[in-house]
């Protein structure tokens, strides 16, 4: 399992290799409940969960993949749109009954990261090479390619060739998109101005 993501609803969802599953919260709102008679400091009794995931319904060309993230549509338009973005850079959409709705190819040079889904109906995909593409939650159509920062702020002095380290994570903030790249846990920002006309 490479992520997990907790829905509001009654489940949540793990992504990994070969494989996205929907599990059910009912077990475990049961067990908070005998965990909260124990909060004044007592000792909680020895619980064994027995969950049984529920997996996805994924074409034959996604058996052999590898789910890098998943993460959850927080617009008012949601259906309860999860989406998942697999190592190889294919960005795809489930509903709530587990079915893949829709799913694209970002076209990364070598793999995807990270995702991250604003309310604003945009999802990041941070991707190696420091590239970050930016789809729409609807029918994911492809809205942009955030610029990427100058190589000189992550020590490449090639010309001909700069090199950009990959952007690992990307998070969705309230005035700006923000990429993080793996080299040395530096990250790079970019504002909302220079984004905002690919969203419309």
């Amino acid at each position: 399992v490479r992520r997990v993501l907790f829905r509001s609803g009654s489940y949540f969802v793990t992504a990994g290799a070969h494989s996205v599953k929907f599990w059910p919260t009912q077990e475990l709102d049961k067990l908070a409940e005998k965990c909260e008679v124990y909060l004044g400091g007592g000792v909680p009794p020895s619980v064994v969960l027995s969950l049984e995931g529920k997996p996805a319904f994924l074409p034959s060309s996604f058996k052999d993949v590898v789910f890098a993230d998943v993460q959850s549509d927080c617009s008012s338009q949601s259906k309860g749109a999860v989406f998942c973005g697999t190592s190889s850079g294919m960005l795809c959409c489930f509903l709530s009954n587990r079915s893949m709705s829709k799913f694209v190819d970002s076209k990364c040079s070598k793999a995807m990261y990270g995702l991250s889904v604003s309310s604003a109906g945009v999802v990041l995909c941070a991707c190696s090479e420091g590239i970050i593409r930016v789809f729409s939650t609807t029918d994911l159509s492809y809205l942009g390619t955030l610029p990427r920062p100058s190589s000189q702020l992550f020590g490449s002095s090639s010309v001909q060739a700069p090199e950009h380290p990959d952007c690992t994570a990307a998070r969705q903030l309230l005035r700006r998109s923000a990429g993080s790249s793996s080299s040395g846990g530096d990250g790079c920002a970019w504002r909302c101005v220079g984004v905002a006309a690919l969203y419309s």
